[in-house]
């Protein structure tokens, strides 16, 4: 029986659910290319006209990697301590977007061996507080949260008001455009090598049974690179007319032969952030209608979709 793993944010307790079926973690193969579609829709091949290498390393610099701690009465003289690890997206210079899961954890757990192997138990405790920090350097800026749905694991941050912060310069597209074969990818940024961009294809718009059981499939498209611990919540950008769109946020990978991640559809993590009354998260959604000011100081002007 092979493990199916829970979502990427890492915690110092892992997640581990025993299914049948491809287990969740590791790596991914690039997709074969092909010509460029034309301007209707996202593009199956990777298009550079506007996407120069300036703007793909100004893009990996609005990409952080999120820590937070989430504290467990358990009735012990010290509360228990978990630490959740993700990535999360500055948008428009005040805002920070992300997966909920990584920025959260709703139950204290710990792993067991059984003859079975090691399996997920729930333990006794009340969770008491969260806390969630942008690494900037070996800088712990502490965000505040604005709005959060678990069930379609979308959260959204505010940065503090001081401070000038990195825009990530590609607009928000229309997610649900995306066609089997376009083109994705990945931006990230890692301490030493700086900006990583991973390509890959849209393998299936819909989630597959695989990952039923810990995700929305609804909600969710399939994409043919791997994603490691931490990088849930990661940017993907899809390319319309040769310009970069925002069109998901990793959510998890499989291990095993399919080597596939899956993302959260851009659409619904807006329409889910809709139903929110804090003024700063409608003010968020109003700005999704835009482009961000870098990419409409790019030639090249706004991008399609959302960005009109």
């Amino acid at each position: 029986m092979l493990a199916l793993l829970g979502f990427l944010a890492w915690s110092t307790i892992a997640r581990t659910n025993q299914r049948h079926g491809p287990p969740l973690f590791l790596a991914g193969a690039a997709p074969e290319t092909r010509p460029p579609a034309g301007a209707h829709g996202y593009s199956p091949a990777l298009c550079r006209h506007d996407a120069d290498a300036r703007a793909l390393e100004a893009a990996g610099e609005a990409v952080f990697h999120l820590e937070t701690e989430v504290l467990f009465d358990t009735g012990d003289e010290e509360p228990a301590r978990v630490l959740v690890e993700g990535t999360g997206t500055v948008l428009f210079s005040r805002y920070v977007l992300t997966v909920a899961h990584a920025v959260s954890q709703e139950r204290l757990e710990t792993t067991v061996r059984t003859p079975r192997g090691e399996q997920r138990v729930s333990l006794d405790g009340k969770r008491l507080s969260r806390r969630t920090w942008l690494i900037h350097g070996r800088e712990r800026v502490i965000l505040r949260l604005l709005a959060a749905d678990e069930n379609e694991d979308i959260a959204l941050f505010l940065l503090p008001a001081e401070g000038t912060w990195p825009e990530f310069p590609y607009g928000v597209g229309d997610s649900d455009a995306l066609e089997l074969g376009d083109f994705v990818a990945l931006i990230e940024r890692d301490p030493v090598a700086g900006t990583l961009y991973r390509p890959g294809a849209v393998s299936a718009l819909r989630g597959s049974a695989a990952i039923a059981p810990i995700a929305r499939t609804d909600g969710a498209f399939l994409v043919s690179f791997g994603l490691t611990t931490g990088e849930s919540g990661a940017p993907i950008v899809a390319t319309r007319d040769g310009v970069y769109e925002l069109v998901g946020l990793a959510q998890g990978t499989y291990q095993g032969p399919r080597q596939l991640s899956w993302a959260v559809r851009m659409s619904r993590a807006l329409h889910a952030l809709g139903r929110s009354d804090s003024p700063e998260v409608q003010t968020f959604l109003a700005l999704c209608g835009r482009a961000p000011q870098s990419a409409r100081n790019r030639p090249g002007g706004v991008p399609h979709g959302r960005n009109r």
